[in-house]
C-alpha cells in the first residue's frame, strides 16, 4: 500500500511538473521514505503521549533525526523493522531517560555526550557502499555532522545548567542512539565485506 501511494505520488509529480518518466522510481522511493518516516514518528508521538512523554520524545526525535540525516548507519531493509526498530529505539531511550533522572548526574550526561562524540569523530558519516558520495559532499556532512553534534551538545549543557535532566538526558540519548546505529552500520558493512571476500 505504501509503495503504491508513493507511486501515485511520483506520477503525479511528474505530471505536473512535465519530468522523465527516468525519475519515478526516484521519486517513488523518496516518497515511500517520506510516508514511512512521518508514520513512524506520528506513531511514536503517539505512544509517547499515552504514556505522558510527550515533550521527551519531540526532544529525542528532534536530536536523533537531526544528527542521522548527516552522520547516516544502520538502515533496516523493510518499512516493518525499520518501524518497530525505530519505535523500539525511541520507548528504550525515553525508558532510560526516566530511569537515570531518578538521580541525575552532569557526569553521566558529559560521559554520554563524549562517548556519541567519539564515534561521530571516528566513523561519521557512514560511507554506504550502494550509495557512493563524492569526497567534497562527503567532507559537507561531516562538516554538517559536527555542527549539529556541537549545537546539541551546547543545548545539552545549558538544559545540565538549568538542571533540566530529563531534557538535557533525551539529548543525550538521541546523540547516543545515532552513535549507536552508525558504529552498527560499519559492522555490518565489514560483515558483508568480510562474506564476499570468503566466496571469493
Amino acid at each position: 500500500m505504501l509503495h503504491t501511494l508513493a507511486k501515485r505520488m511520483a506520477s503525479i509529480t511528474l505530471q505536473k511538473s512535465l519530468g522523465e518518466q527516468e525519475k519515478q522510481n526516484v521519486l517513488t522511493y523518496g516518497y515511500e521514505l517520506l510516508f514511512s518516516q512521518t508514520f513512524t514518528c506520528f506513531c511514536i508521538l503517539v505512544i509517547a503521549f499515552g504514556l505522558g512523554c510527550f515533550l521527551d520524545a519531540i526532544f529525542f526525535l528532534g536530536s536523533f533525526i537531526a544528527i542521522r540525516i548527516w552522520s547516516g548507519g544502520y538502515h533496516a531493509r523493510t518499512f516493518a523493522r525499520c518501524f518497530i526498530s525505530s519505535v523500539g529505539i525511541s520507548l528504550l531511550a525515553i525508558g532510560a531517560e526516566k530511569a537515570v533522572c531518578l538521580a541525575p548526574s552532569v557526569w553521566l550526561i558529559v560521559l554520554l555526550l563524549l562517548l556519541a562524540n567519539g564515534v561521530f569523530f571516528f566513523k561519521g558519516p557512514f560511507l554506504s557502499t550502494r550509495h557512493l558520495l563524492p569526497a567534497r559532499k562527503v567532507q559537507e556532512n561531516r562538516k554538517k555532522l559536527w555542527a549539529t553534534v556541537c549545537v546539541e551538545n551546547v543545548v545539552c549543557v545549558l538544559f545540565s545548567i538549568l538542571e533540566q535532566w530529563n531534557i538535557a538526558y533525551i539529548i543525550s540519548f538521541g546523540e547516543v542512539a545515532a552513535a549507536i546505529l552508525l558504529v552498527l552500520a560499519g559492522y555490518m558493512k565489514s560483515y558483508s565485506l568480510k562474506g564476499k571476500e570468503e566466496t571469493l
